[in-house]
C-alpha cells in the first residue's frame, strides 16, 4: 500500500503510525504545553476513576465558578463544552447567521463548522470586511501564523460588530502562551459588548486534549440560546475534575509562560539559522515556517521528518496559503527542539 502524503491533522499519532510505522514519535504537530499537565491533574484523575460509573454533573456550577474566577467574567456568561471544537460547531447554528467571515489562513474548524450547517463562507485577507457577514471568526493568537491581534483592536472590532448586528467570535485557545498571558484576553470585554463571543480551550494550557474541555464566554442572552443547542452531559466527570484542579494553579501558568518564551526564542533563532527556511515571529507556543528551498515542499519536509520519528504540521491544506510551502512546529523542550533542528539541518544542508 502506498504512503499517504495528505497533510496530517496535528496530534494524529495513530495515523502517523499507520503512515510511518509504529514508533515513539516526537510530536511537534500538536500545540500542547511543553510542561505537560500540572501534577494535580494526574492526582485527581487517579483518585476519581471510580466516578466514571456515574453520570456527569449536568449543571457544572463548580466548574463555571472556577472558570469565572480564572477568566474574570460572570459565571452566568460561561458555557463549558467538550473542548473548543464542540462549541465552534454550535455557533453557525445561531439564528441570523447567513454568512461567516474567516480571515485566511486560520484554524480549519471554523469553515468545517459553517459547512456542516450549510452556512456560506467568505474568506478575507484581513479584519476590515466585517460588514460582509453576520459572524467573523478571529483566532487570537492565530493558528498557524502565531500573530497576536492587540486587545485594543479586538475591542474596536467588537464595537463595530455590535453596531452592525454581526457576531465577533474570538478564539483564545493559545492566549495563555503569549507574553501578555491573560492580560491579552478579550473575555472581560464581553460584559460591555452584547455580540462578542470568546472561546477558550483548557486542553492546550493544561495539556489534556484527550479529555476535551473548553468553554465559551458570551452575554447571558447568547449563553441561554447556545445552551439549548448543546447536547446534555457534554463535559465528562474526569474532564471537569481535571479542569477544576488545574485552574487554581497560578504558578503553573507562570512557569508555562517562562518556559514557552525561552524555548520559542531558542527554536525561532535555530530555525532562522537554517538554510532554506524562514520562520515567522510568533506570540504562541508554535512557529509558522516557510520553505524557501525550491527542492523541498511542506509535504516532502513533513514526510522526511516523519520517517525520522518527528511529526510537524504540514500546512498545505490551510486556506489562503499559496502552494505547498509551509509547515508549523510546536515549541517543545530544549532537548526535543535541538533534535528537530539537527534533523532539519541534516535534511536541508546545515546552517546559513
Amino acid at each position: 500500500m502506498g504512503r499517504s502524503t495528505a497533510p496530517l491533522h496535528g496530534g494524529d499519532l495513530r495515523r502517523a503510525a499507520a503512515v510511518y510505522g509504529p514508533r515513539e514519535f516526537i510530536d511537534f504537530s500538536a500545540n500542547i504545553n511543553l510542561l505537560g499537565p500540572p501534577p494535580q491533574v494526574w492526582q485527581v484523575l487517579s483518585e476519581n476513576l471510580k466516578d466514571v460509573v456515574h453520570y456527569p454533573d449536568p449543571h457544572l456550577e463548580g466548574l463555571k465558578a472556577d472558570l469565572a474566577s480564572f477568566l474574570q467574567v460572570d459565571s452566568a456568561c460561561i458555557l463549558p463544552g467538550n473542548g473548543g471544537a464542540e462549541l465552534i460547531y454550535l455557533l453557525p447554528r445561531l439564528e441570523g447567521v447567513r454568512q461567516v467571515l474567516i480571515p485566511a489562513p486560520t484554524f480549519a474548524e471554523y469553515a468545517e463548522a459553517a459547512q456542516a450547517c450549510k452556512v456560506p463562507i467568505r474568506y478575507c485577507p484581513d479584519l476590515d470586511h466585517l460588514e460582509q457577514g453576520d459572524m467573523l471568526f478571529l483566532c487570537n493568537p492565530n493558528n498557524p501564523t502565531g500573530k497576536l491581534t492587540p486587545k485594543e483592536q479586538v475591542w474596536q472590532l467588537a464595537q463595530r460588530a455590535d453596531k452592525q448586528g454581526a457576531l465577533l467570535v474570538v478564539d483564545e485557545a493559545f492566549i495563555d502562551f503569549t507574553p501578555e498571558g491573560r492580560a491579552a484576553s478579550a473575555a472581560p470585554l464581553v460584559k460591555d459588548c452584547e455580540r462578542l463571543i470568546v472561546l477558550y480551550s483548557l486542553t492546550k494550557l493544561f495539556a489534556i486534549p484527550g479529555l476535551r474541555l473548553g468553554c465559551l464566554v458570551a452575554s447571558r442572552t447568547l449563553i441561554d440560546v447556545l445552551r439549548q443547542l448543546q447536547p446534555p452531559w457534554s463535559v465528562n466527570c474526569l474532564a471537569e475534575l481535571a479542569g477544576r484542579a488545574a485552574l487554581g494553579d497560578e504558578s503553573f501558568r507562570e512557569r508555562t509562560r517562562k518556559a514557552t518564551a525561552e524555548e520559542r526564542e531558542f527554536l525561532y533563532q535555530g530555525l532562522l539559522a537554517q538554510q532554506g527556511l524562514t520562520p515567522y515571529p510568533s506570540a504562541a507556543n508554535f512557529i509558522f515556517v516557510a520553505i524557501d528551498d525550491p527542492s523541498w515542499t511542506g509535504t516532502t519536509v513533513t514526510d522526511a521528518l516523519g520517517r525520522r520519528g518527528i511529526l510537524v504540521r504540514n500546512c498545505a491544506n490551510f486556506e489562503g496559503l499559496e502552494g505547498d510551502r509551509h509547515i508549523r512546529v510546536a515549541v517543545r523542550t530544549r532537548q526535543e527542539n535541538e533534535r528537530l533542528l539537527r534533523e532539519l539541518a541534516d535534511l536541508l544542508g546545515g546552517s546559513r
